[in-house]
């Protein structure tokens, strides 16, 4: 109907599978290799891979058209503002993206300008803490003490001479 070559990881995971249903911010970095802004025409085609309960749509985007090519795809996310952020190239490493969030509601909002949510930073702290709780990761250097006495520890004994 659609006249659109799946790719390879995507027709594997729904041969492997029947869907995937789980129910429940990292950024990239500032360098211009991610587009910010897609170019869709009426040339692309879209489709929906996952609803996120509302909080947005995760879409499989063809970017040439028809016949559209498996090489040619990218996931995208759009947010319910309705503004596009690149999440990455190909389905399989979304599907590690998103077994590295452990699912978790609105995790795609890491990959945004705006971040993930003040709820679903709770939801991050209770189940990934180590990955939005750095104040764990920082140790004061002032509040540390050293209660270690080593004269105590390290006395020397004196060998008593037998004459």
């Amino acid at each position: 109907k659609n006249n659109c070559v799946m790719p390879e990881d995507v027709k594997n995971f729904y041969l492997m599978t029947n869907g995937f249903h789980m129910t429940w911010s990292v950024k990239l970095d500032a360098s211009d290799d991610q587009p910010e802004k897609p170019h869709f025409d009426s040339r692309s085609v879209i489709f929906e891979l996952d609803s996120c309960n509302g909080s947005g749509k995760v879409c499989l985007v063809y970017k040439s058209g028809k016949p559209a090519l498996a090489e040619d795809t990218e996931i995208w996310f759009l947010d319910r503002a309705l503004y596009w952020h690149f999440l990455t190239d190909t389905f399989t490493a979304y599907y590690r993206l998103l077994i590295t969030h452990l699912g978790l509601p609105q995790w795609q909002y890491a990959f945004t300008s705006y971040g993930i949510s003040p709820q679903a930073k709770q939801w991050f702290s209770m189940y990934k803490p180590i990955t939005y709780n750095t104040n764990l990761l920082t140790e004061e250097t002032d509040s540390f003490v050293n209660k270690l006495d080593p004269s105590k520890v390290f006395k020397s004994k004196n060998k008593i001479v037998i004459p």
